[in-house]
């Protein structure tokens, strides 16, 4: 168990918002199957479903209220899973429980009809067998459900799903002189403040900063080079606009590794580009800084120290009011933040708002 959550935190900590939840769906299935729970075919009748059938090759519909694309997910769920093998007729003989489940806002929070006590009896793939009902009648739902079936996954936990913040301390603490760190950037992230901040707090010399483009390999090289003599930090920026340094950074530290001051720091930001060394990527520790999913978690994160909103701050005025206003900053920027998937609705144009916002 603590392996699984170590590598998972390593992993993930480097991966964007939006693929962290196929990362931990993936490995816990992959246990299962592994763990011999579940069966390699079960896994693709989840990716799946129904898509391989015709509407007008297999049984009629008997139902108005389910479109055919859900019918065609119970007809391959009866005819692929022992366990649901009786579910069509299951369902005709208790077609108002199954409409009143099928048309509820969270089917996942509702006892399956015919099913809740049998998925209940079985503790290794209940879970996931509740996700593959709720896949194929409710796909809209799956991503709550696939939450919630690695929070009741006996080998993963709520340890899997809950946001984790980390912040540049903790990055700094598993850093190696030889190791880069690189930050891969999402839009309105940057992690330079924190950097430099963090700088300070140790009493090192301020950290060298170059953004790369024309004509900065030359700056970049001197300053690495100076680094690795006198332990000072060096923060590269914009590096998908140097690929020409970034191809050969790979032998540069290798060269360099046998003389490095140990307070030698590497920082490394790129926003993603198809073209980055690979080799690079895998040698370096890789961290993404975009806010997390959720409103909770938003609120989370701004208060996580280091990243917003620290002890100091908190008692920079010793009022109630001072702390109120602050959190009521904190859950606007969590509710702006969270709302830019929606795009420029509500706004004029597509805004960042950021943490300098």
């Amino acid at each position: 168990e603590t392996m699984t959550h170590m590598t998972y935190r390593y992993i993930n900590r480097g991966l964007y918002e939006q693929d962290k939840l196929t990362f931990v769906l993936l490995v816990t299935m992959k246990i299962l199957v592994a763990a011999g729970h579940l069966k390699v075919g079960e896994v693709t009748l989840f990716l799946r479903g129904g898509a391989a059938l015709d509407i007008n090759s297999v049984r009629r519909k008997p139902f108005q209220w389910m479109s055919n694309e859900v019918w065609l997910n119970v007809v391959q769920l009866c005819e692929s899973s022992k366990f649901y093998f009786n579910l069509i007729d299951d369902m005709v003989a208790n077609e108002i429980m199954w409409k009143r489940w099928y048309e509820d806002n969270t089917p996942e929070k509702v006892a399956i009809p015919d099913y809740e006590q049998k998925l209940l009896d079985q503790p290794d793939i209940g879970p996931f067998l509740k996700l593959l009902l709720v896949r194929c009648l409710r796909v809209d739902r799956s991503i709550l459900m696939c939450k919630e079936f690695i929070r009741s996954t006996k080998e993963m936990g709520s340890a899997f799903v809950e946001p984790v913040t980390d912040t540049i301390e903790m990055v700094y603490d598993d850093m190696e002189p030889d190791v880069p760190v690189i930050f891969l950037l999402s839009r309105g992230s940057d992690p330079t403040d924190g950097i430099i901040e963090l700088c300070r707090k140790k009493k090192l010399p301020a950290p060298a900063v170059i953004s790369l483009g024309e004509g900065q390999e030359p700056v970049a090289l001197k300053a690495i080079n100076a680094g690795v003599v006198n332990g000072t930090w060096v923060l590269l920026q914009n590096c998908e606009l140097g690929l020409g340094l970034m191809n050969e950074m790979e032998p540069i530290i290798n060269k360099l590794r046998g003389g490095m001051d140990p307070n030698f720091r590497l920082f490394i930001t790129a926003l993603p580009h198809p073209e980055f060394p690979l080799g690079l990527l895998q040698m370096c520790t890789k961290v993404t800084n975009d806010p997390p999913a959720g409103l909770r978690a938003g609120l989370l994160r701004s208060y996580t120290p280091g990243v917003m909103v620290d002890q100091d701050r908190l008692e920079r005025v010793d009022t109630a009011q001072w702390r109120q206003l602050i959190f009521a900053l904190c859950f606007l920027h969590s509710v702006v933040q969270e709302r830019r998937k929606f795009g420029p609705l509500g706004w004029c144009i597509p805004y960042e708002y950021n943490n300098g916002d």
